[in-house]
Formats: C-alpha cells, sequence, structure tokens
C-alpha cells in the first residue's frame, strides 16, 4: 500500500461524494446555474474591457473580436502560458469577474472546507494550436506533462479547473493518474516526462461546460487539443483544505504570500479589492513563472468603522 496516495485518498472521499468523484483523486462538481451563469456574464465583460468592445452582441461576436483584437497586436496582456493579466483600465471588470469566481466556488458544498487559495485568479486563454514560442518556458508550458508544485505552489494544494467560454471540451486539459509507484519527491524533483509515464496511466475524461474539475496535486496533467478545437477560454485555481494530509507541505515563500482567505475574496468589491497599478505596457518580472505577473494594490476594509447616513 502506497500510504502517500492512501492519505490523499482519504482527504478527498472526505471532501467530495462519491457521486463527485471520477476517480480518488479527481473530482467533478457542479456549481450553482445562476452562480455559473453571472461568472460567465462578468467573464465576457471583463474580457470586453481588455479589447474595449462594450456593445458585444453574444459569445460568438465577443471571441471574433477578441481573436481579431490579438491578430492585429492590440492584445499586449496575454503571458506566455495564456493569463490574462488586468491592468489599470480593466481593474472594476476584473474585480467583478474574481466576485463571481469565488462566490461561485464558495457557494458549492466543499467551499465551507477550504481554508485558503493562492491569488489572484486569472482568466486564461488557449489558442486553437500551440504557440511555438511560448512553449519553451523556464520551468514548464502548460503543453508539457506537469505538477503545480512545480511553479512553487503548495505540494497539498488542489486545482480547481472551470472552462467558461469557448471550446471546453476539444480544447481541455489532459488527466493522468498515479499507481501505486507514485513517490512523493516527484511533486519537487521533476523526473523526465518519459519516467513519470511509466508510473502513470492517462484518465478517459472530457470535461463539460459547466464543470469544475478539482485534481489532487499528485494528479499529472497538461494542456490537450483535439484536431479542429477552437479557442478556450477557463480559469485556474489553486486552493487548500481544511484537512491537511499527513506529512509537512513543500511551499516556496513567494507562494505562500499570496495564499488569501477565499471567503474574504467572495466580498471582492465590497470588503476588499485589488486595484491593478500596471499600464497596458507594463509587466512585472516572474522570474521565469515563479511569481504571479500580476502588479495589484490589495485593500481591505478597515474593522469597526461607523457609517453615517444624513438626510437631506
Amino acid at each position: 500500500m502506497n500510504c502517500w496516495l492512501e492519505d490523499r485518498k482519504k482527504r478527498f472521499a472526505s471532501l467530495f461524494t462519491k457521486e463527485e468523484l471520477v476517480n480518488p483523486h479527481i473530482a467533478v462538481i457542479k456549481p450553482n446555474e445562476i452562480d455559473l451563469r453571472w461568472l460567465k456574464k462578468a467573464s465576457m465583460d471583463y474580457l470586453a474591457s481588455i479589447v474595449n468592445y462594450p456593445e458585444y452582441r453574444d459569445e460568438e461576436d465577443l471571441l471574433r473580436e477578441f481573436q481579431i483584437c490579438h491578430d492585429i497586436g492590440y492584445v499586449t496582456n496575454i503571458t506566455p502560458t495564456g493569463m490574462l493579466l488586468p491592468k489599470r483600465n480593466t481593474s472594476l471588470h476584473y474585480n467583478a469577474f474574481l466576485k463571481a469566481f469565488y462566490k461561485l466556488v464558495m457557494n458549492t458544498e466543499v467551499g465551507p472546507k477550504l481554508k485558503s487559495c493562492h491569488t489572484p485568479a486569472h482568466l486564461r486563454v488557449k489558442w486553437p494550436m500551440a504557440v511555438e514560442q511560448d512553449l519553451n518556458r523556464p520551468r514548464h508550458a502548460p503543453e508539457d506533462l506537469h505538477f503545480d508544485s512545480w511553479s512553487g505552489y503548495s505540494s497539498q494544494s488542489m486545482t480547481f479547473l472551470l472552462g467558461i467560454l469557448g471550446d471546453v471540451s476539444g480544447n481541455r486539459v489532459r488527466y493522468f493518474q498515479p499507481k501505486e509507484s507514485y513517490d512523493e519527491d516527484w511533486l519537487l524533483n521533476k523526473p523526465k516526462p518519459e519516467f513519470l509515464l511509466e508510473h502513470y496511466e492517462v484518465i478517459d475524461y472530457t470535461p463539460k461546460y459547466g464543470e469544475i474539475v478539482v485534481l489532487d496535486t499528485c494528479v499529472l496533467h497538461q494542456t490537450y487539443r483535439d484536431a479542429g478545437c477552437g479557442i478556450r477560454f477557463s480559469i485556474d485555481n489553486l486552493f487548500l483544505s481544511r484537512d491537511e494530509l499527513a506529512w509537512p507541505e513543500n511551499i516556496e515563500k513567494h507562494r505562500q504570500d499570496e495564499l488569501t482567505d477565499p471567503m474574504l475574496l467572495k466580498d471582492v468589491g465590497t470588503e476588499c479589492f485589488y486595484f491593478c497599478v500596471d499600464k497596458d505596457d507594463e509587466r512585472k518580472d516572474t522570474k521565469g513563472g515563479a511569481i504571479d505577473p500580476t502588479n495589484y494594490d490589495f485593500y481591505t476594509r478597515p474593522k469597526n468603522i461607523t457609517y453615517r447616513i444624513y438626510d437631506e
């Protein structure tokens, strides 16, 4: 028996129902339909603010405009991994997007069992074909087989993935589950892909719109595209549960500093606010993908403030 996998399996079984578990280390949860519609609208409004197209008619119209703006060089806030970075002029729509996302997650059955998350979350674009120059990353590209812990995230975290716009089934993430030979050291040591594939097996699962796929850190994964797929916009964010594993976590210092209470973030815009300080042509040095690329000031409402309402 592999004690590492058994401990991770027990944690997932305590967080999700049998119906939600695809296997011992992957769960699929379905959020509230109203929360999902709100998040989709907030995502579209945020995307529209990036390309200055508030009059979009529908999803298809907006994605077509985004593609045109990107092709002519107007969209400059995309990282090599596809993150859409918020800027000064998109801060309001970005905060509305964050509020909708964290409210959706925290309103699920697993929400109250989550103690922290890596922030801030981002809307991510994945093109129908990989961009060659973006594949040569100092750490790894999303198209490479990888664990999220290789980017310094907690070895005890869980990745929440939600496709929100575009082709979320044909342009997706492919998952690999560990065999009994799994070793916890692989989350840090970066073995070669051919070695890992000897100890993992692919999972035949295609996500559908409206599903949140939750991965344990031990699940190997990569971006995967079917032939003829379309553009995809999705959200991925890492959470830590209140139930900790039996051994100490590994997490890099700057990733520790990114941890925030998700209960606070569901009230973004009222109890807290991300003010993104960068202009369109400014970007934070991520040190090869080791830290989040967003420059921002994070404000929280002071406690015990008395509000006075004056009659005219």
